[in-house]
């Protein structure tokens, strides 16, 4: 290629002389009115100039190609190893270890976000994320059933709209604060804790709900102290 031909550091040096020494030659000759000859020279050096404008187009147009498929993820960009230009080689070897770095990164990432996603969707809480705009990112199974909600719906505002009364406890949680609110699902009477915290990913602040059913805990506690009241009153009316 041309460019390649062209990139070599000596090749730029000599072309760079080289243009120098012809506009200085034309510029005299021009001066003793050698005005063919100088006319010749001039468009010979403009020409040199032209040769070396271009090759640091050519970097400036690869290097900006590279770092603009960077900005929008694509580390799918590869550049030829085996240019016969060593510059060449060298400036390629260099953008494609760091596109490979960048997609190990990417690939860490995405692999990450499938997984706490997963965990998500397993866990036997129900948890649910907003964004900074009140807008859910993800919900998993165990929080739509609280919800009444459809686990296969892909609208990300069906809770909103399904059970408004639902999303905005949610919405309007605050960070650390644990609430009670008390779910009728189908004559079931649902006595559902919903905690908050607030979780940071990149630039983006998000926050974490988790949803827990404390009725059969709370009916075990009543139980309880029920127990423990008869135990106290049997015991003063044996004692009378």
């Amino acid at each position: 290629m041309e460019s390649d031909l062209l990139l070599h550091t000596r090749s730029r040096f000599v072309l760079l002389i080289f243009g120098i020494i012809t506009l200085i030659t034309a510029g005299y000759l021009l001066s003793h009115k050698y005005y063919l000859v100088s006319f010749s020279l001039l468009i010979a050096g403009l020409i040199i100039i032209r040769l070396i404008v271009r090759i640091y187009e050519s970097i400036y147009l690869t290097t900006a190609s590279f770092f603009e498929s960077l900005r929008n993820d694509d580390t799918s960009i590869h550049f030829p190893a085996n240019s016969d230009n060593k510059t060449f080689a060298r400036l390629y070897e260099s953008m494609n270890l760091l596109n490979d770095h960048f997609q190990k990164i990417k690939l860490q990432n995405e692999y990450n976000e499938a997984y706490y996603r997963s965990l998500i969707q397993h866990s036997a809480a129900g948890l649910l994320v907003l964004n900074e705009n009140d807008h859910i990112e993800l919900i998993n199974r165990t929080a739509c059933i609280f919800a009444g909600i459809s686990p296969d719906s892909t609208n990300p505002d069906i809770l909103k709209i399904k059970h408004h009364a639902f999303y905005e406890a949610i919405r309007d949680l605050k960070p650390g604060e644990n609430i009670t609110y008390r779910n009728l699902m189908s004559d079931n009477l649902q006595i559902l804790l919903f905690r908050a915290t607030m979780i940071r990913r990149q630039d983006a602040l998000l926050k974490l709900v988790s949803i827990q059913d404390i009725r059969s805990e709370l009916e075990s506690r009543e139980l309880e102290s029920y127990r423990k009241l008869m135990s106290v009153m049997t015991h003063e009316i044996m004692n009378l």
